[in-house]
């Protein structure tokens, strides 16, 4: 982890706390909302990151991001079920494919 999200190569941290424009990416809609021009919501945005995360939180994202589930998320037990999609998908396959050698 980066100890400040503009340390980040890929993050779009630099973009949205710039109150210049951009052509590159979209805002997204939450963004949007934090001011009604660009300086406000730059400002807003960067104030987001001035206080530091708690230490259980950034446990927590650690701990998600290594057992590949959302962080926050109620975690389930055993194996997801499978959709009846995915079923008439690997069935179609396996009678397309039966013929090959």
């Amino acid at each position: 982890m980066v100890k400040h999200p503009g340390e980040y190569r890929w993050s779009s941290y630099t973009v949205n706390a710039s109150p210049g424009s951009n052509d590159f990416l979209a805002q997204h809609g939450a963004y949007e909302t934090l001011g009604l021009d660009a300086l406000t919501r730059a400002t807003a945005y960067t104030a987001l990151f001035d206080l530091p995360l708690d230490a259980k939180l950034v446990d927590d994202i650690r701990k998600a991001t290594r057992g590949g589930y959302v962080a926050g998320a109620p975690r389930k037990r055993g194996r997801p079920p499978r959709s009846q999609e995915s079923e008439k998908q690997g069935q179609s396959l396996f009678t397309e494919n039966r013929d090959c050698p």
